[in-house]
Parts: structure tokens; C-alpha cells; sequence
């Protein structure tokens, strides 16, 4: 049964290096969110998955991600496609379950040894005025900023 193991996860290291694996369902990063506005503020939290990853044949990736986080009631989304090729920058459309929309730009460190251990900090205001706040990964610390 180990063999294989093995020979599965040599296969897929080949097509990796090939140029043509994907590999689906990836559980990223821990998210929070706070949507600060002069009525309140609203504290999410949930995930930032993957829902693919592609490695191209120019060694760049190309990844399909979704924010989704909550407080209990108001549920926040947000799903984008980009290159992972150089620095991540990312903006993402994001749709609540309360009508509100924005945007926010996630900014990654690319230091992260696996996708479950990615930091990232994001800035963003949605479309009445309020201004998002998002961390993701194993970060402490005060949304204050």
C-alpha cells in the first residue's frame, strides 16, 4: 500500500514538474475580516480556500481561490483567479449576505512553506462606504490599523 503511495505522489510530482498538474481542493489560510462603518462594525471570520492550482509550463501557477467568512449571521464571499508568478497582489470582488459589496486587495507573503501556512494582510471599502479590513493566515494582533 505504501509503494503505492509513493508512486502516486512521484506521478504527480512529475506532471508538476511538466508543466501539467492541477490539484483541486486545498484548505488555505485562517481569515478575519472586520467591515467598519459609522453605524458598527461587523468581526468575520472563516477561510481562504483553493479550489485549484495549476501548475503552467512556464513553472507559473495559476490559482482559483475563495474568500468565505462569517459572524453567525452576515456571510461574506469573495472568489478570484490569478498568476502566482512574482508578487501576489490580489483583488477580489466580495458579495455579502447582507446586500453589501466591495472590494479588497490582499497583499501575500510569499514566505509560506504550504498554502494552509500563508499570511496576508488586505485593504478594501465596499460600495456604500465602509472600509474592510482582512487577515489571513496565523497572524496576532489588533485590526486597529
Amino acid at each position: 500500500m505504501k509503494k503505492h503511495k509513493f508512486l502516486a505522489m512521484l506521478s504527480l510530482l512529475v506532471l508538476a514538474l511538466a508543466g501539467c498538474a492541477t490539484i483541486d481542493n486545498l484548505e488555505g489560510p485562517p481569515a478575519v475580516m472586520k467591515i467598519s462603518s459609522a453605524s458598527g462594525e461587523i468581526i468575520l471570520m472563516g477561510k481562504y480556500y483553493y479550489h485549484s492550482v495549476a501548475v503552467q509550463a512556464d513553472s507559473s501557477t495559476i490559482a482559483v481561490a475563495e474568500l468565505s467568512v462569517t459572524d453567525g449571521s452576515v456571510t461574506c464571499t469573495g472568489k478570484t483567479t490569478y498568476s502566482e508568478k512574482g508578487n501576489r497582489v490580489i483583488p477580489v470582488e466580495i458579495y455579502c449576505s447582507n446586500g453589501l459589496e466591495g472590494k479588497v486587495i490582499i497583499t501575500f507573503n510569499n514566505n509560506a512553506a504550504w498554502r494552509n501556512q500563508e499570511s496576508a494582510l488586505g485593504v478594501g471599502s465596499m460600495k456604500d462606504g465602509s472600509k474592510i479590513r482582512l487577515m489571513l493566515g496565523n497572524m496576532a494582533g489588533a485590526m486597529a490599523w
